[in-house]
């Protein structure tokens, strides 16, 4: 839908990085808020999967996952904001940033819940 639409001349030029960015924070927000809630309903209803003292490196770890998605998402919708407002910056900063942000977007999250699913060495 959006390589159909046509840009408006006012519009900076990584403007459909702009538009990913933001698509790409609203959903990781909502997935990892929603996984968070079902953190708190483990605990609500106090799963020995998640409250079991053997497992207590499983519920930092993927208590980790939730929050670093999750400021991963508010990060990409400032990193869009930034883009927006500042037309000026040259397209292969703009690259190497989007790249980098989502990378770290998928590697932490996912780094932290394979942690917690394989469970700690010790």
């Amino acid at each position: 839908m959006l390589d159909k639409m046509k840009q408006p001349e006012n519009l900076p030029a990584h403007w459909p990085c702009v538009l990913g960015h933001l698509q790409i924070g609203w959903w990781m927000l909502l997935g990892f808020v929603v996984f968070g809630a079902l953190l708190e309903a483990m605990h609500s209803f106090k799963l020995d999967l998640y409250l079991n003292v053997d497992r207590a490196t499983t519920r930092v770890l993927w208590t980790m996952t939730h929050a670093s998605g999750a400021v991963l998402g508010l990060v990409h919708i400032a990193f869009s904001a930034s883009l927006f407002s500042q037309p000026s910056w040259r397209e292969s900063h703009v690259a190497v940033a989007s790249a980098c942000l989502n990378s770290a977007s998928i590697l932490c999250p996912a780094a932290f819940l394979v942690a917690g699913v394989l469970g700690s060495p010790g």
